[in-house]
């Protein structure tokens, strides 16, 4: 029977460490091992992984990094010494559910050229029973996207790494992870096999994923050197490594995903302001903009916003959005698409670096001259605990409404 390595990268996770194997244990189709590798923490992460090995002999095992190589580092010497047929490439801060490996292998047992099989997210702050489902495909049973279909089954959307089996042969195959493409790694090697191979769906979540602004991908994206620096050496692997696939990130407008932050790249960059790079960032057609409706984070929103409209239509007074991102312009187009009264203004966490965004004034969340708001939602995934925790201290009288959370 074919068999499963699930791989668990941590640094300094040690309170979340745990849960994430806890996880890998409780799988209704049992892996044939669960290979946690510590990156030269400096907390009690290694203790707590040890003591899992020891309770689970033959099961966990326990690798260590004697220095800190980073998460896609640590990752590939898991995918190099891994012995299943399929991996699981894990996150020491998330969990998986406990059917995610069964019914990923039985869909690639029954499809053998898909590349990997993937499911929807769960994102939660505290209690994964809790979390809100984010939908990666359309579909209402488990089918296998081929390259032709991916933009009618998923709209072009993003593929969490975290929920997903994949063909060990495959990944090897691909090289594995990029350590220069940092926290945007496992979206290229997903997005590149899924435009090659093929991949199947089960429209259920298979990994929940905690909402923390100190998480690996989110602490190093709000860096915007960092970020622009992966941003760009994402840009330049696919335009100058994948010509193959050209036409697929295009047709499926998957550059889209990352918002403003990419375009204003670009328009800083002159060596990034060839056509051929130009051509990745064109807007999606009409029917990619139709199916991302159902998909993703654009249906989580969606749903959220219909839910709270009552609220949002009787507000005591002006209405703001916490954010100025990405989430944000993707939340202000769901809005405008409902014909939900545009909101009044935008807040950010202190200091305000724009005076202005997508045709709204910014002001900081503690600005003195905002004496009253009548309501504030909350425009992030990943900051949404920590805007929760800001509007408690700065403006604790305001009520707010979240979009990835139940509080």
């Amino acid at each position: 029977m074919s068999a499963t390595s699930i791989i668990i990268p941590n640094r300094n996770h040690a309170s979340f460490l745990g849960a994430a194997i806890e996880g890998a244990l409780a799988q209704s189709r049992p892996p044939l091992e669960i290979i946690v590798i510590d990156d030269a923490s400096t907390d009690d992460s290694a203790a707590v992984a040890e003591a899992y090995r020891t309770a689970h002999p033959g099961v966990v095992r326990l690798l260590r990094n004697d220095q800190n190589v980073g998460c896609e580092g640590t990752l590939n010497r898991g995918i190099e010494v891994a012995q299943g047929d399929y991996l699981v490439l894990g996150s020491a801060d998330d969990r998986l559910l406990n059917h995610t490996c069964a019914l990923g292998v039985e869909q690639l047992e029954r499809h053998s050229g898909a590349a990997f099989c993937c499911g929807d997210t769960c994102h939660f702050s505290s209690d994964p029973e809790t979390g809100v489902v984010e939908p990666a495909g359309r579909s209402t049973a488990p089918v296998f996207v081929s390259p032709e279909t991916f933009v009618e089954r998923f709209g072009g959307g993003l593929i969490a790494g975290g929920a997903a089996v994949a063909r060990a042969s495959q990944v090897r195959a691909a090289g594995g992870l990029r350590p220069e493409l940092r926290w945007h790694a496992d979206w290229f090697l997903y997005m590149t096999m899924a435009f090659r191979s093929g991949f199947c769906y089960v429209p259920t979540p298979f990994v929940a994923l905690r909402l923390d602004a100190g998480s690996y991908g989110s602490a190093g994206s709000a860096n915007s050197v960092w970020q622009d620096a992966v941003l760009t050496a994402l840009l330049e692997t696919v335009d100058r490594e994948c010509p193959d696939l050209h036409g697929a990130f295009v047709r499926a407008a998957v550059f889209d995903f990352f918002g403003p932050v990419l375009r204003e790249l670009v328009a800083r960059i002159p060596s990034l302001q060839r056509e051929s790079i130009i051509r990745l960032l064109a807007p999606p057609a009409a029917d990619v903009v139709a199916a991302r409706k159902h998909t993703g984070a654009r249906a989580v929103i969606r749903q959220a916003l219909v839910r709270h409209a009552p609220i949002l239509l009787s507000a005591p007074g002006p209405v703001a959005v916490y954010g100025a991102g990405g989430h944000t312009e993707m939340l202000l187009e769901i809005w405008e698409e409902l014909r939900l009264p545009r909101p009044d203004l935008l807040v950010v966490s202190p200091p305000a670096v724009y005076r202005a965004r997508f045709g709204l004034r910014v002001f900081a969340i503690d600005d003195p001259d905002l004496r009253h708001l009548g309501l504030v939602v909350l425009s992030s995934r990943s900051y949404e605990p920590a805007m929760a925790r800001v509007m408690r201290q700065a403006r604790p009288n305001t009520p707010f409404l979240s979009i990835w959370s139940r509080w």
